[in-house]
């Protein structure tokens, strides 16, 4: 089955306590800011945050309204402000506490839509140094502040959180503190890089913004991220005794780092901390992400020059960083994937509860994972024992590492686990009373047409009428799978990535005759699973496996003509793309990489290629990559290395050997971006968002990037289709003909997303 390797789309894998006279020392200049009044008389008038007292402990409470998550909006940040400047001005308020009335979230980040109203990076800068302004005013108030946090607490939330006096967490699952702003392409923009290395440490906020990972509670405490954990049911009341007991200077606060955390402020300690931080982003990202080496440069002015300039270069960086092309294209990405997350096509009459998934091998077992975590009751059915415990040990293991890591309790562990049931084929006569409990059927057996047939015919009288078939094929159209059963309206595609735990795109394929229900079932059960959902029309390898293997049939060409293996593995990890061509190859399976390339050329002819002829001969020789130890690469525990026999065998000439650079990341990049336009041109796809996000969250398209749509706006249609003539005229087989869509933007100088006025 054709899949995607774990790539991951993220741009890398990486206490002096501030006092209260180190706010009042700072003393840069906010001339345009004019500090805020507020009439006390309009508290009433608030829609997204509420302001009550409790015994001298002003209670700000947040919850945005008409929204399941609270976002620093404009709207919100103004109330918030306003129930501030009351709490201050107030001689019966001695403490204050921020907390949120949502239930599983404090503040999940900055709405970006302020962002997007910009049009200058100075307004951006101009709005980063307003959420300063305020934070600072929140970190220098003489009334103590505690943020009582259950939930998201992200990005501007977290920033927040960091200029209280006091945080305490729940100790709740939910609960969760980190800065996603890397992945927008930008940094932490109202203090963040300031406040967070005195309090954990260079390393852990090198780690945390860089990475833009996510701590949960129990370990934020340790790092000294929050102060404090307790049952949600507590929080309130244990935030409102905080408030007292620092208002009463009874609870002194002690975040003191550990020596060795304080060695590394040293400067020769730092500075090199620094330069080692900028080789290792260089390294994992080539450059193309711009926000990590800006991140690095603001906390390193803020350790050696101090708060203030630290803060001045944050918000300039925020404002540059913000017209940024990566910046933009990952904000796009952002939108995007968001829409993915509603069901755009209905909901089911019968919602399911019960999945039966066929077959417990690698996918299977996955698609039964993810299910039963987002509580799905399955049944989980293989051929043999063997193959059913194989699977069930591969969904236990996976929870093991999850307890281990602390990321799930053993209690957990056992409840979710208690959700699957397994059956066999050599238990027939057990087995059979399962099959009519069975909403969905999700079919993951192997890539065999007539295989797929037999067992889904064999099983339809088994399962209920109203049961949903699935098939969790790759490129096998699903008209072709439904013509092995009875009531074809029945079946729809549900196409997941492997790892399933891992990857968070599932396409769904509509066939003609798929009916509305199962569509909407499908599209259910891959939301509730937590999944991106990408609905695209039938036919052969959909959109994923098709623009795919348009790019790797190209890769395993230019290694017929003798391009180094190396080199190629190098200019497609430069150009963006996670992993190699041969890597990916390997980890998909040279013998599965055969069949789709097959199934392609049959049904596309000779414009998509061949996966070499010595894929035939590596196939022979057992050599189908990282699954049997040999490919592209030989594999050991140590890692892997270039299988130079492999090499040989597929070489064929040297018609490429001095094929530049800028050629060879055309002729991988543009294969793939023409394919995504026909596939919109056929109406494969139905919007070119959609192709954005299937090609970055199922295929690792390069996330800075934005997608093939919106890297055809960003570098013009009319350039791409100058570059896919020109390599056209040395390709026999025509591969670069520039689809008709995509020839029509060029003329028209069109946009797939046309800027809004």
């Amino acid at each position: 089955m054709l899949k995607a390797a774990c790539l991951r789309t993220q741009s890398l894998t990486l206490s002096r306590n501030l006092t209260r006279s180190s706010f009042q020392s700072f003393n840069f200049n906010f001339k345009f800011i004019q500090r805020a009044r507020f009439s006390t008389e309009t508290l009433n008038e608030l829609k997204n945050v509420k302001y009550e007292t409790n015994n001298k402990v002003a209670i700000i409470r947040f919850d945005c309204a008409g929204s399941k998550v609270n976002t620093l909006s404009k709207d919100f940040m103004l109330e918030t402000k306003q129930c501030f400047n009351k709490a201050q001005t107030d001689p019966e308020v001695d403490s204050i506490v921020f907390i949120s009335s949502k239930p599983d979230g404090f503040i999940s980040g900055a709405d970006i839509n302020m962002i997007e109203e910009c049009t200058s990076p100075n307004q951006v800068q101009e709005l980063a140094k307003e959420g300063q302004f305020f934070l600072n005013e929140i970190a220098g108030s003489k009334k103590p502040v505690v943020a009582a946090i259950n939930g998201n607490c992200l990005g501007g939330g977290l920033e927040l959180a960091l200029a209280c006096h006091y945080r305490i967490g729940s100790e709740n699952k939910q609960t969760i503190l980190g800065f996603p702003e890397i992945q927008l392409g930008l940094i932490p923009g109202a203090g963040g890089t300031q406040r967070l290395p005195p309090l954990v440490g260079i390393l852990d906020s090198l780690d945390m913004i860089l990475t833009g990972k996510r701590i949960q509670a129990p370990k934020a405490v340790k790092m000294g991220l929050i102060d404090s954990i307790i049952d949600p049911k507590g929080l309130e009341n244990a935030a409102i005794s905080a408030a007292k007991q620092l208002a009463g200077k009874s609870l002194k606060v002690n975040r003191k780092l550990s020596f060795l955390k304080r060695l590394l402020f040293v400067s020769p300690i730092s500075t090199f901390i620094f330069y080692q931080a900028r080789q290792r982003v260089m390294r994992e990202t080539y450059g193309n992400y711009p926000a990590p080496i800006s991140a690095i440069e603001v906390i390193k002015t803020g350790i050696n020059s101090g708060f203030g300039p630290g803060s001045h270069l944050e918000a300039l960086q925020f404002g540059i960083l913000s017209a940024s092309k990566q910046s933009k294209a990952l904000r796009h990405l952002f939108f995007t994937s968001t829409s993915t997350k509603k069901n755009h096509v209905g909901a089911p009459k019968n919602p399911p509860s019960t999945l039966g998934v066929l077959g417990a091998g690698l996918m299977g077992a996955g698609i039964a994972q993810v299910s039963i975590e987002r509580n799905f009751n399955v049944i989980l059915y293989d051929r043999d024992n063997k193959g059913l415990f194989r699977g069930i040990n591969q969904i236990t293991k996976n929870f093991n590492s999850k307890v281990k890591r602390k990321s799930m309790l053993e209690a957990e562990r056992e409840r979710t686990l208690a959700k699957i049931t397994g059956i066999s084929g050599e238990e027939n006569n057990t087995a059979d009373k399962y099959w009519n409990k069975m909403d969905v059927l999700v079919e993951a057996i192997p890539e065999d047409i007539k295989l797929k047939h037999r067992v889904l015919s064999d099983l339809e009288s088994k399962i209920r009428k109203d049961c949903i078939i699935a098939s969790n094929t790759s490129a096998i159209p699903i008209v072709e799978i439904a013509a092995g059963v009875s009531d074809p309206s029945r079946v729809v595609g549900l196409h997941y990535f492997s790892p399933v735990d891992k990857m968070q795109l599932v396409e769904v394929i509509k066939a003609p005759q798929t009916s509305n229900e199962a569509l909407s079932v499908a599209v259910d059960v891959s939301l509730r699973q937590g999944k991106f959902v990408v609905v695209v029309n039938d036919g052969p390898g959909f959109f994923t496996t098709r623009v795919l293997a348009a790019m790797m049939l190209e890769a395993s060409l230019l290694v017929e003509e003798g391009v180094d293996p190396h080199k190629l593995e190098k200019l497609t990890k430069e150009f963006g793309f996670p992993v190699g061509p041969l890597a990916l190859m390997d980890e998909v399976g040279i013998d599965v990489g055969h069949h789709v390339s097959t199934t392609m050329r049959e049904r596309f002819g000779s414009r998509m290629g061949n996966l070499c002829g010595g894929a035939e001969k590596m196939i022979k020789k057992g050599w189908m990559g990282r699954k049997s130890g040999n490919g592209f690469y030989n594999y050991n525990k140590k890692g892997k290395v270039l299988n130079t026999e492999a090499v040989k065998l597929v070489k064929v000439s040297n018609d490429s050997l001095n094929e530049s650079n800028a050629n060879i990341v055309d002729r991988l990049a543009l294969r793939f971006i023409n394919e995504a336009c026909l596939c919109l041109e056929e109406n494969i796809l139905l919007s070119a968002a959609d192709g954005d996000v299937a090609s970055v969250f199922g295929l690792g398209f390069p996330p800075f990037l934005g997608g093939p749509f919106k890297y055809i706006d960003t570098i013009g249609a009319s350039i791409i289709v100058k570059r896919l003539l020109e390599l056209n005229v040395s390709s026999k087989e025509k591969r670069f003909t520039p689809s008709k869509l995509l020839c029509e933007y060029a003329e028209q100088n069109k946009l797939f997303y046309p800027a809004k006025n």
